[in-house]
């Protein structure tokens, strides 16, 4: 019987697990990849933060390189493992949680595919919000000849499409998207579709913007506060992405720019009016569900 099982050994997995262990408990740190940090090293080739490495840092250390550099998706999943060895954290690797069961007054059992007689006192779910792929319904729809993925899908853009060049739609303007589409841009003719989401500038009086997000204790605003749905983007619907605004880079960078995708007929609808035609390929930047597949079921759980 643990006091205590973490399913995700992503960031707050193992902020929950540093603090567990500062308290004397008997926990164990359920992930489901094969290594701590999987989850990062098995996003696009490229994918960079816009988070400064100053910022960056758990619970009783620091994260490497210059204070304002932004680190890659790899740098982040060396940082997690090291971490984790670092301070001895009980992590079991490739142990993905089917369900969990409550086992009468105070306790619950935890199903995995390979040990399903896990049984502890308390759970924290720390599985992530990047879990689930959300792709529009008109995906479906799209003829063969046009390859499309999701974000998520896709680990070399360069090696992707190896026919260059092609007209590529990016739909999702957001971190992401952009990301991509700048990146893609360098060997396709890329059309950048979705609303800027909001942004925020990288910079305040020569400060980072950063700086003050934490300095004003913006940073750690609950969700449902009005600070909250700023930085998480609720009125648009995506998250604030920090830096130029999307339309700036775009006309710098020779991308063409659209307004939100709807559907596909022939060529792709857009909202208020008007098409894109001559797509060859697409990608879905279009963000993720929150789905917990393993709590569903479990009373007061949601």
């Amino acid at each position: 019987m643990y006091d205590c099982i973490v399913i995700g050994a992503g960031q707050a997995g193992l902020s929950a697990a540093r603090f567990l262990t500062r308290a004397g408990a008997n926990f164990l740190v359920l992930e489901g990849t094969a290594r701590v940090g999987d989850v990062w090293r098995n996003r696009w080739d490229g994918l960079r933060l816009f988070t400064p490495n100053r910022y960056n840092a758990l619970p009783g250390s620091t994260f490497p390189g210059e204070a304002y550099d932004r680190p890659l998706a790899t740098d982040v999943a060396d940082y997690l493992e090291d971490y984790a060895g670092r301070h001895d954290l009980p992590v079991r690797c490739s142990a993905r949680v089917d369900g969990i069961v409550r086992e009468g007054e105070g306790a619950f059992r935890i199903v995995l595919a390979d040990d399903p007689v896990l049984l502890t006192r308390r759970v924290v779910v720390a599985a992530g919000a990047y879990r689930s792929a959300r792709v529009p319904g008109f995906a479906a729809r799209l003829p063969a000849r046009i390859p499309h993925l999701h974000s998520s899908e896709l680990r070399d853009p360069d090696a992707w499409l190896p026919s260059a060049p092609k007209h590529v739609l990016v739909v999702g303007a957001g971190a992401s998207g952009l990301q991509l589409a700048r990146r893609l841009n360098h060997r396709h003719y890329v059309t950048l579709a979705g609303p800027d989401p909001g942004h925020l500038p990288r910079e305040v009086l020569g400060r980072d913007v950063y700086d003050y997000l934490y300095g004003l204790g913006l940073i750690s605003a609950r969700i449902d506060t009005p600070a909250g749905r700023l930085l998480t983007g609720a009125p648009r619907g995506g998250e604030v992405r920090v830096g130029e605004p999307v339309d700036r880079i775009a006309r710098r960078e020779a991308m063409a720019r659209c307004g939100k995708v709807t559907g596909y007929d022939g060529d792709f609808t857009l909202k208020g009016g008007g098409v894109v035609t001559g797509v060859e390929a697409v990608v879905f930047a279009t963000g993720y569900d929150n789905r917990y597949p393993f709590l569903v079921g479990l009373p007061g759980a949601l």
